[in-house]
């Protein structure tokens, strides 16, 4: 997977029990989608959630493309905090 780069949790990402809001996840990992995919209909979203974020982690974000879709993941501390796939039209 190639680096994409990195995002810190913010203190406006957090929910009632102090974790990453889920609907964070998605907004990160669209934002960090590499430009030539962001003009490509969307079919499908799909995402995983491994482990909480917690204020003041970071995320690692990674891609990669994969059999039409494009693979976001995030990790922080060596561990797989959530996992994306985005599908899209032929």
């Amino acid at each position: 997977m190639t680096p994409l780069g990195s995002r810190p949790v913010y203190y406006t990402d957090l929910d009632c029990n102090n974790h990453m809001n889920n609907s964070v996840y998605s907004k990160i990992a669209e934002d960090f989608l590499p430009e030539q995919y962001r003009s490509h209909r969307l079919k499908d979203y799909v995402i995983n959630f491994n482990r909480e974020m917690l204020y003041g982690e970071t995320l690692e974000l990674m891609g990669a493309e994969k059999d039409g879709a494009y693979i976001i993941n995030g990790f922080s501390g060596g561990a797989l905090r959530f996992g994306s796939k985005f599908v899209f039209e032929d």
